[in-house]
């Protein structure tokens, strides 16, 4: 089977997952079609062949459609809703499969009406749709809400093998809660800054925020007395949740996040905003808003038994974010596409 992965967002956790796609199925010929929305563009050693999207979206589809003709593709696997909305745009021949790894319509940054035009469009390409493929039980639900014929749940995974270990100490003195990713609205800043600034100086508890972003949004954590590590290597961001406490990710929309299955399969607790993508996690660990986070952290911090039941109910809640289970649900997924299964 030839795969097109067509995306302009091959980075990041979507450039991650599209990696792990290839990686769980080896007996595919994956092709891309892709660029990287302005970071520097990393070719996947897995891709058969692979082609940079040119700059203006406008020539996307004739593109898509020479790149489908001539590489004989079977199956377009199309990532993020610009992409999707291009490969669902018209009808190319071959079926389409679609993981919005995150709907466009769930953003928090931008007005009511523009996310109501994007759930409009979304609801009109549904029909056009071979199969969704969702990367989180939530992303499932809300498609199925939506009408989309036909969905599937493609779980994310860890770079690492995910297995539950015992509580760790964390490196170092004191108490460390972080959180991992881009300063950007999605990541939730906001959130994480009024948990630090509600836990203030007398808390005795080191925030700590890993990654970069502009200026003016690490001036805001800062203020609110976090640290900020700015960009650092994956060796170096998985040597921090190591350290961590507790991992509290604040993000306001998602996919599903890579960072609580790296965090969990090191052991580490994790506290999560309560957001769509959280559907079937340990309900006892989201939080609704930045002080029931703050309690939730402190009764971890307080109590090692805690902290061990805490990453115990994350395990289970997260065995279906296995290779296996993705290997499967790929291989179903694509199945469903060519007509070879429901």
């Amino acid at each position: 089977m030839r795969v097109l992965h067509f995306t302009d967002a091959y980075v990041g956790g979507v450039g991650s997952a599209i990696d792990a796609y290839i990686a769980h199925t080896p007996d595919f010929d994956h092709f891309g079609l892709i660029d990287s929305r302005g970071a520097p563009l990393r070719i996947a050693p897995g891709f058969s062949r692979s082609a940079r999207l040119q700059s203006s979206p406008a020539t996307w589809f004739r593109q898509l459609s020479s790149v489908v003709r001539n590489w004989e593709i079977d199956v377009i696997h199309a990532h993020s809703s610009r992409a999707g909305f291009v490969a669902r745009s018209r009808n190319l021949g071959v079926p389409t499969v679609y993981s919005p790894h995150c709907f466009a319509f769930e953003r928090l940054d931008i007005s009511r009406y523009t996310r109501w035009t994007f759930r409009m469009v979304e609801a009109q390409l549904a029909p056009r749709t071979t199969v969704l493929a969702a990367c989180s039980l939530g992303e499932r639900a809300i498609a199925s809400d939506m009408g989309f014929p036909r969905t599937t749940y493609i779980p994310n995974v860890s770079s690492q093998e995910f297995e539950y270990c015992e509580d760790q100490p964390s490196q170092g003195a004191g108490n460390h809660v972080c959180s991992v990713g881009r300063i950007s609205p999605q990541k939730g800043p906001e959130f994480f800054s009024a948990v630090s600034t509600l836990a203030g100086p007398a808390a005795a508890i080191d925030f700590t925020w890993v990654g970069g972003g502009g200026a003016a949004a690490e001036s805001s954590l800062i203020a609110a007395g976090a640290s900020v590590t700015g960009w650092l290597s994956r060796g170096e961001v998985s040597n921090r949740l190591a350290q961590a406490t507790v991992y509290l990710h604040c993000a306001a929309w998602e996919g599903f996040p890579i960072s609580i299955l790296e965090a969990v399969s090191l052991g580490r607790p994790v506290v999560a905003r309560k957001i769509s993508a959280m559907m079937g996690m340990p309900r006892r660990w989201l939080a609704e808003d930045p002080r029931q986070a703050l309690r939730l952290i402190g009764e971890l911090i307080q109590d090692a038994g805690l902290r061990e039941q805490n990453v115990r109910e994350w395990t289970v809640a997260l065995a279906a974010n296995s290779s296996g289970a993705q290997r499967d649900a790929l291989y179903h997924t694509y199945r469903i596409a060519l007509g070879e299964s429901e």
